[in-house]
């Protein structure tokens, strides 16, 4: 049931490529035999179809469309926190600030929020010009409570937050809390110990302080919390 499909080609970048000189004799049959990698489930256009089509029935145009503008909202959300004199203005330098968002601010065009440490008041290790973002990415994951890349935008270090979540604010016990943030609800997980009071950084979390907060509040406090309870590997650079 699921494989390639018979009328279409592997995908792209699945497709082998061949730097063969112009004169090469046709292919013979043992080298047109399928590549094992394109014949199994991951990318099979069959099974992929069937998650989305699923998705589709259960969310409609409608559920999608809430989805998508939910994910960009807080992107713009943290975008315009980093940027803001009262948020992370400075500690962070956003990179992606091309669009015009709703109050003629500048703001990220999608899902995605490219960022680097300003210089100022965050710390010298952050700033390093090839080292830098790499270590602010590593602390921020560090704390496990959210994930970020890194990359290079326009030939500079910075790091990567991808806004693509299904669950992103929603509360995860269905009770949504309006605390003056669009789309807040509240969190109702109960974790180990181990991982609310750990020693790589970002700080000491608190179950009953985790409850009460927001996708939007974590992330903002985890991106505060990196700038002054710096990770050992941190504050034992030398760059």
């Amino acid at each position: 049931m699921f494989g390639p499909s018979p009328r279409q080609p592997p995908p792209a970048y699945l497709t082998p490529v061949h730097f063969d000189s112009p004169d090469k004799p046709p292919i013979s049959a043992p080298d047109v035999i399928p590549s094992p990698l394109h014949t199994n489930l991951e990318n099979s256009r069959r099974f992929i179809a069937l998650p989305l089509f699923a998705a589709l029935l259960s969310l409609g145009r409608s559920g999608y469309s809430e989805l998508v503008e939910r994910n960009v909202r807080f992107a713009r959300d943290v975008a315009a926190w980093m940027n803001s004199d009262e948020g992370g203005r400075m500690w962070y330098e956003v990179l992606n600030l091309t669009r015009e968002g709703k109050d003629g601010q500048k703001t990220v065009p999608l899902n995605v929020v490219l960022f680097r440490a300003r210089a100022g008041a965050a710390p010298a290790a952050y700033l390093h010009p090839s080292h830098g973002s790499p270590l602010l990415c590593k602390a921020i994951n560090a704390t496990r409570r959210m994930y970020t890349s890194p990359t290079v935008y326009q030939g500079v270090a910075a790091v990567r937050i991808a806004i693509s979540n299904w669950g992103t604010e929603l509360p995860l016990d269905g009770k949504a809390e309006d605390n003056g943030h669009q789309g807040d609800g509240t969190w109702d997980v109960e974790e180990p110990r181990e991982m609310m009071n750990h020693d790589q950084g970002g700080g000491t979390w608190d179950a009953q302080e985790l409850k009460g907060m927001t996708d939007y509040e974590i992330v903002c406090k985890t991106l505060k919390a990196v700038m002054f309870d710096l990770p050992g590997f941190v504050r034992e650079f030398r760059g």
